[in-house]
């Protein structure tokens, strides 16, 4: 056979014709797609997610954003819900899918279409769309832990959503606030829901990007809890499948995929912010970017920030039930800051941080 026809062959299959580049490995469309999907069921069976003592399945709650990411895990895990079914009769855990509705979160587009649509390709899910000010709902203690952040009890939700956000004086602080609000949203819901973990559908990339963002804003030491899989301070599980995974990867696979998934993906490619909206652009939306036009480049790069954050471990003290807790971001408070005599000093570092790029409503 011809040197050139072995260099078009499929790396795996060497059967048909390479049509996809994979980190310098040339695979075919069939190829791509199984590898792709192989990923994060390793990783899913790696959580040893068994059914309880009942044999009752355990509940995993997946939120959806709509993105690229959190729907190709979503397809992913149906197709192997549905394997599983079929040779075993039942299934290991079941899938409740959440939709968050927050127009300042995500593009612009209807959220209830794209949750209409989710239904209909994925009807054998209980699917859920919550409001954004529903966690004043949810969370009943979230006012009184963000007070220092402006919260106030409103006459409705979406008045306590708008004087909280109202307080913030930066971009930074207004998107840390959107996404302190989201978790404690997901959080709650799942504990209501009686839920056993919650699967967050964060590529490579955007664990990358997380991982400077929270570095950058004083947050590098909670980056066991932001990062790695298992445990965490909010009392569930949280977990990463598709963190071997870079988001241009997830791209490529929706394309190659045979189903039509324009309905559920917005392809929402980043752009470098321009000097004149840098002043409006939040730390977080900066690094996304980076990672999305620049890191990706030198994945390997990527590829070990994630692997090292996600080795860390927090020190023994933190981890006891007796250790301080962060009255915002709940997360462990160091024994030199929890020992401090101060009003602070039962808030972290970060969230000190937070609390100054922030105005009190009721003021002076």
């Amino acid at each position: 056979m011809p040197a050139a026809q072995l260099f078009n062959d499929c790396a795996d299959c060497h059967s048909i014709e390479a049509s996809i580049d994979v980190r310098k490995r040339w695979l075919c469309r069939e190829c791509f797609i199984k590898y792709i999907g192989s990923k994060p069921v390793k990783r899913v069976k790696s959580y040893r997610l068994k059914e309880e003592v009942t044999e009752q399945p355990q509940k995993l709650l997946l939120p959806v954003s709509g993105g690229v990411s959190s729907v190709v895990l979503l397809q992913i895990l149906d197709g192997l819900l549905q394997r599983q079914f079929s040779n075993r009769g039942r299934k290991p855990y079941e899938l409740h899918l959440l939709m968050v509705e927050a127009p300042s979160l995500v593009s612009d587009r209807s959220v209830a279409a794209t949750f209409n649509r989710l239904k209909q390709k994925f009807p054998s899910h209980t699917c859920s769309l919550v409001p954004l000010p529903e966690v004043f709902k949810l969370d009943s203690s979230i006012c009184e832990d963000l007070s220092d952040l402006g919260a106030q009890r409103g006459k409705t939700p979406q008045a306590s959503l708008d004087t909280l956000l109202s307080c913030s004086k930066t971009a930074s602080s207004r998107t840390d606030v959107l996404q302190l609000l989201l978790t404690r949203l997901i959080v709650a819901f799942a504990k209501v829901n009686a839920c056993n973990a919650i699967l967050w559908g964060h590529s490579n990339s955007r664990l990358a990007a997380k991982a400077l963002s929270s570095v950058s804003k004083g947050r590098g030491g909670y980056l066991p809890f932001d990062i790695a899989d298992g445990p965490t301070p909010w009392g569930i599980a949280f977990y990463y499948p598709l963190r071997d995974l870079f988001k241009s990867e997830l791209v490529m696979y929706t394309n190659a995929l045979p189903d039509d998934f324009s309905g559920l993906v917005v392809h929402d490619l980043a752009s470098v912010p321009t000097y004149t909206a840098l002043r409006a652009t939040s730390i977080d939306d900066l690094l996304s970017a980076y990672i999305d036009n620049q890191g990706e480049k030198y994945p390997s790069l990527m590829a070990n920030v994630v692997r090292t954050a996600g080795k860390l471990q927090m020190p023994v003290s933190a981890m006891k039930q007796s250790a301080s807790i962060c009255g915002i971001c709940a997360m462990p408070i160091p024994e030199t800051m929890a020992s401090q005599e101060s009003d602070e000093s039962n808030i972290c570092y970060a969230c000190q941080r937070l609390r100054l790029e922030t105005i009190s409503p009721r003021g002076p």
